[in-house]
């Protein structure tokens, strides 16, 4: 299971890296007036004619993959988690004893209160 969460945290560089080229790399090759000087195989991350909405269509595409990134992280960082707590490091009877010290405290403050 831990190479699972590590293979999920590592492909998540994947999407960070088509975020950042998608926002980094950019180039749309029109003049001023809107007419094509260069042919549409020379831009790069364009979709459209004018400027603004490539970079609108940029900046969604950026934070989509980001959010595929996070989830991808979220996913491996849960199983490295569940991975950690199944494992026999940790002493599940010390948390039990220090629930039932709560307990204790709990119910003592309980009663002090219903004295007064």
């Amino acid at each position: 299971m831990k190479k699972w969460g590590i293979a999920f945290i590592l492909s998540a560089l994947i999407p960070i890296y088509l975020a950042f080229d998608k926002i980094l790399r950019y180039s749309n090759k029109y003049n001023t007036f809107g007419d094509r000087v260069y042919d549409w195989s020379e831009n790069v991350n364009a979709y459209v004619g004018g400027d603004a909405y490539n970079l609108i269509i940029n900046s969604n595409y950026f934070i989509g993959y980001l959010v595929l990134a996070l989830i991808l992280v979220l996913i491996g960082s849960t199983i490295l988690i569940c991975n950690y707590l199944s494992s026999n490091n940790l002493d599940i009877s010390i948390i039990k004893d220090k629930v039932k010290t709560l307990d204790d405290r709990t119910y003592d403050m309980t009663k002090s209160v219903e004295t007064k």
